[in-house]
């Protein structure tokens, strides 16, 4: 963008350039994720809508996808999961699917680990869970906030968007992985896994003594990190159409085996070869015995499958230049800039 003699500027910068009289916003293009304050702010002070960007799922972003018209019909470009372009925008050619950038290309990729030297199985994933437990003692020492959390149950249970994530969450099926897999070969790593509190009970009492011998780690470099390992577990929070993040494409990068289990269209966008797919085992045993007997030769064929998958035209939009390009690209394109 500075090649091509515009500026960019943070939401806050913008605002506040605005208002020192420094900034036209009739000259100013804006690129917004989701539901952001500062991007409604600045639509009503004369900005351009240019780009909306959604990089999350309905599980975390409710209150987006329930207006999701509202926030997104400003902006003549989308860039949103591909299923919600196939519900809300299936005719709206400036509507493209989100890949997330999560590499440099120009970094080359990590060397890879002789396969015998490798560990066995990798998750990196933070304790989350779909929903809140009930923390009654707390409601009790005040008794105003009982109705408030009544009446937050009550629009939770009315809406079309919670009872979808409550019927396709993966956070349960994460935890059985964990509980299945600790104590054979499985490494955990991510933030708040010392304390389960926001649990439900049946699997504060299974996962307790298990998460107390994997002893959870933090990560530093997810590359560096899962690039030791054969394979790695990449589930999405939620199973939804066109709902495809960045777990995949970080075990493309780290030249690792992903475990996928999350988009029910992933081979319409990630070729078939380049991952394991969850969906195939009726049970862990089965996926444990699988991975057992998975050769040296079959674990590489798909790791040059997902590297083959990065260097192709769709792939390159995983690099954090290519996505910038592709966006200023149709930015340009729409409003004429050169």
């Amino acid at each position: 963008m500075k090649q091509a003699g515009h500026t960019f500027l943070t939401s806050d910068l913008a605002l506040q350039e605005i208002a020192e009289g420094k900034l036209a916003p009739e000259r100013t293009i804006l690129i917004s994720g989701e539901h952001a304050k500062h991007g409604l702010e600045l639509i009503k002070q004369g900005c351009q809508p240019g780009v909306m960007i959604c990089a999350e799922s309905p599980m975390f972003a409710r209150k987006f996808y329930e207006r999701i018209r509202f926030y997104c019909d400003p902006y003549p470009i989308k860039i949103l999961f591909q299923g919600t372009i196939n519900q809300f925008y299936p005719n709206d050619a400036l509507a493209h699917r989100t890949r997330f950038a999560i590499y440099r290309r120009s970094d080359g990729f990590l060397p890879s680990l002789r396969w015998s030297e490798r560990k066995p199985i990798a998750m990196v994933a933070g304790n989350k869970y779909w929903r809140h437990p009930l923390e009654l003692k707390r409601l009790l020492k005040k008794p105003g906030s009982i109705f408030g959390w009544i009446r937050s149950k009550l629009c939770l249970s009315n809406s079309p968007i919670n009872r979808h994530t409550m019927k396709h969450q993966l956070h349960d099926y994460r935890l059985s992985l964990i509980h299945h897999f600790a104590g054979k070969g499985l490494d955990l790593y991510g933030r708040g896994w010392d304390q389960v509190k926001n649990l439900p009970l049946v699997w504060r009492r299974r996962l307790g003594p298990v998460l107390s011998k994997l002893s959870a780690k933090q990560c530093a470099d997810k590359h560096e990190t899962i690039s030791q390992y054969k394979f790695c577990i990449a589930l999405e929070n939620i199973a939804a159409p066109g709902y495809l993040t960045e777990k995949i494409i970080d075990c493309f990068v780290a030249g690792v085996v992903p475990l996928y289990l999350g988009d029910p269209d992933v081979t319409s966008h990630i070729p078939e070869g380049s991952f394991v797919d969850l969906r195939c085992f009726k049970t862990l045993a089965e996926l444990e015995k699988h991975l057992n007997e998975m050769t040296e030769e079959q674990a590489q064929e798909i790791i040059r499958a997902g590297r083959a998958y990065l260097e192709s035209e769709a792939g390159q939009e995983h690099d954090y230049e290519g996505m910038a390009s592709r966006i200023f690209e149709k930015v340009a394109k729409q409003f004429s800039l050169t």
